[in-house]
C-alpha cells in the first residue's frame, strides 16, 4: 500500500490545546501554582501570629488560617523559629493533606535528623490512612521514630539495585538523605550488594557522593573484593575524586585503612606496568616474560612510572630503584635509592625525559668498586640475577 505523506500542520488545534491547559492544568502544575502563591506569604508576620497564639488556641487559629498560609509553613518548616516550632506541629495535624504532607517529605530530605520533623510525620501517618501509594510506603517508613533504620532495611530487602530503589521511593542522591543512606549502605554492605549495582550506577554514587562521607565507601569496596576484582573504571573515578594513593603528598588517602591503600596502590602499579608492557611492539613474546616476572613483585614496588616517548620504566621499591627499557638488546638496571633520587630521578618526569644512555651508569655497573649500581643483561636466566639483586637491595646489603 503507497503512503501517502502529510506537510499540513494544524496550527490551530495546537493553539486550542495549550488554551485548554491553561485552562485546566495538571496535578504537577497546581501544586506549582499553590507553592507560588504561598511564596508570597509575608512568613515573618505568620509566625509573630502564631507566637502571640496562646497554646490552647492554636487550634482555633489553624481553622482561621487560608491555604496558602498552611502551605508556607509546611514548605519552609526546617526554616521556622524553635519558639513556634511545637504550635506549627500542632497546626499542621490539624490542616493535614496530601500536599502538605509532600512538602513535609522534602523537608525531610534536606534535614533528615529533625526530631521535631520526624515527630509531625509520625504523628500525620499514624492518624491518616492516604490512599496514595507512595504515602502508603512512607506510612509503613514511620512506623516507628526510627525512619533511617527502617529505609535501609527496606533498600537491603528490595530485589533492585540501590539507586533504582531509593529512586522510586522519590530520594535522590543530590539531597541530604540520599547521601547518608548510601553512605551507611555501602560503608556495610556485602560484594553482592556492589555486583548487584550496575556499573554506571556506582560509578554515579562515587561520582556524586561528598568527599567525607566517600573514604568508607571506597575502604569497604577495595578491601571486600581481592584485587583482580576490583573494577577498572571505579577505581579510576576513586583516583579521580580523592587523589592517586602513591603521591606522597596525598592526605585523603590518609582517611583510608592501610590494608586499603596498599591494595590500592598495588593495583595501580599493576595496571601502569601492564601498560608499559602493551606498548612494546617490538618483541611481544620477551615484553610477557618481563611482565610475568616484575607483576610477581609489583605488591612490593610503591610506584610504577614510564616515559612514553623512549619506553622507559622506573620500578620504585623501598630501598632501591629498577629501570626497564621498552626496546630489545637493553639491560636492566638496578639503582641504590639514595644513589638514583640524587643523579636520575629528575628524568622521571616526562617534561625532562632524556635519551636511555643518560639513565645507564654502564662503567659504574661493571665496576665493582661501585655498589649503588648493578646491570643485567636480559639473557636466559636473567631472572635468577634479579632475584638475588632485588633480595640484596631490600636488605640494604652492598
Amino acid at each position: 500500500m503507497k503512503k501517502i505523506k502529510f506537510n499540513f500542520i494544524p496550527e490551530k488545534l495546537i493553539t486550542e490545546k495549550k488554551e485548554i491547559k491553561k485552562k485546566f492544568p495538571n496535578k504537577k502544575e497546581i501544586k506549582k501554582n499553590k507553592k507560588q502563591k504561598a511564596s508570597n506569604i509575608d512568613l515573618s508576620l505568620l509566625i509573630e501570629k502564631i507566637n502571640k497564639t496562646p497554646k490552647k488556641k492554636i487550634n482555633y487559629l489553624a481553622d482561621e488560617l487560608n491555604k496558602y498560609e498552611i502551605i508556607s509553613l509546611a514548605d519552609n518548616f526546617i526554616n521556622l523559629p524553635s519558639e513556634v516550632i511545637n504550635k506549627v506541629k500542632k497546626i499542621l495535624t490539624v490542616k493535614n493533606t496530601e500536599f502538605i504532607f509532600e512538602l513535609l517529605w522534602k523537608n525531610y530530605l534536606e534535614d533528615y535528623n529533625n526530631d521535631d520533623l520526624i515527630d509531625l510525620l509520625y504523628m500525620i501517618l499514624k492518624n491518616n490512612k492516604f490512599q496514595n501509594k507512595f504515602l502508603s510506603f512512607v506510612k509503613n517508613i514511620f512506623k516507628n521514630k526510627n525512619p533511617i533504620e527502617n529505609l535501609l532495611y527496606y533498600i537491603q530487602n528490595h530485589e533492585f539495585s540501590f539507586l533504582e530503589t531509593i529512586e522510586d521511593i522519590d530520594i535522590i542522591l543530590e539531597n541530604d538523605l540520599g547521601q547518608e543512606l548510601a553512605k551507611r549502605y555501602f560503608a556495610n554492605c556485602e560484594k553482592v550488594d556492589f555486583k548487584n549495582e550496575k556499573n554506571n550506577n556506582l560509578l554515579t554514587i562515587f561520582n556524586r557522593l561528598k568527599q567525607e562521607d566517600l573514604y568508607i565507601i571506597i575502604e569497604n569496596y577495595i578491601l571486600i573484593f581481592e584485587e583482580k576484582e576490583l573494577e577498572k573504571s571505579i577505581m579510576y573515578k576513586i583516583k579521580e575524586r580523592i587523589g592517586d594513593p602513591r603521591d606522597d603528598y596525598n592526605n585523603s588517602w590518609n582517611m583510608i585503612n592501610n590494608m586499603a591503600q596498599e591494595k590500592a596502590v598495588s593495583w595501580f602499579n599493576y595496571h601502569k606496568l601492564a601498560e608499559f608492557f602493551d606498548k612494546i611492539n617490538t618483541n611481544q613474546e620477551e615484553a610477557k616474560k618481563r611482565f610475568s616476572y616484575w607483576e610477581k613483585h609489583v605488591n612490593k614496588m610503591n610506584e610504577v612510572r614510564y616515559i612514553e616517548k623512549y619506553l622507559q620504566l622506573f620500578l620504585i621499591f623501598d630501598n632501591f630503584v629498577v629501570i626497564e627499557f621498552g626496546n630489545l638488546g637493553n639491560a636492566v638496571y638496578f639503582y641504590e635509592k639514595e644513589f638514583f633520587n640524587k643523579n636520575l630521578a629528575k628524568f622521571m618526569n616526562p617534561n625532562n625525559a632524556v635519551n636511555n644512555n643518560l639513565l645507564k651508569e654502564t662503567y659504574k655497573a661493571r665496576n665493582k668498586q661501585y655498589k649503588n649500581v648493578e646491570k643485567v643483561n636480559h639473557h636466559s636466566s636473567w631472572q635468577f640475577k634479579a632475584d638475588r639483586l632485588i633480595k640484596k637491595f631490600s636488605s640494604g646489603r652492598r
